[in-house]
């Protein structure tokens, strides 16, 4: 008796949840692939690994660099690179996404993106990387120009 009463639960159970499935629309999305070790930093090894790492930079520096490291990616992922100026004295900027850049890759590596001077200089203020994996947020590194 016992047993039958489990096994027309355990039907009951799986048939809910097919209906609960069938009435789902759109897709599910789950990678393996994580961010770590993101740092800041005034270049990057022939590795990609953070050389004169630091948070903080001059007006005058020609290029920053941030790097990171992919770990248990699958092929092709895609990671995204936000460069945004937060706030500081370009009041009229605030938030505002400077540039981004998309790379494919895969398995567990250091990686780096870099962002070069503008024209007109860099503003003084707080400044941010965001990492997105296949359009998520994976991970940030806030930095300041001062």
């Amino acid at each position: 008796m016992k047993t039958k009463l489990t096994l027309a639960l355990a039907i009951l159970l799986i048939a809910s949840l097919g209906v609960i499935a069938a009435g789902c629309e759109g897709t599910v999305s789950f990678t393996t692939a994580k961010i770590t070790d993101i740092v800041m930093a005034k270049g990057v090894d022939a590795e990609k690994k953070p050389v004169s790492p630091t948070s903080t930079f001059t007006t005058d520096i020609p290029e920053i660099f941030c790097s990171a490291k992919m770990n248990n990616a699958p092929a092709d992922t895609k990671v995204t690179g936000k460069w945004v100026y937060v706030s500081g004295e370009a009041k009229d900027l605030s938030n505002f996404e400077i540039d981004s850049a998309t790379l494919n890759i895969d398995g567990t590596a250091y990686f780096s993106m870099s962002l070069s001077r503008p024209t007109n200089g860099w503003p003084k203020g707080s400044y941010k990387l965001v990492y997105l994996i296949d359009g998520k947020e994976a991970g940030s590194a806030p930095f300041t120009i001062q």
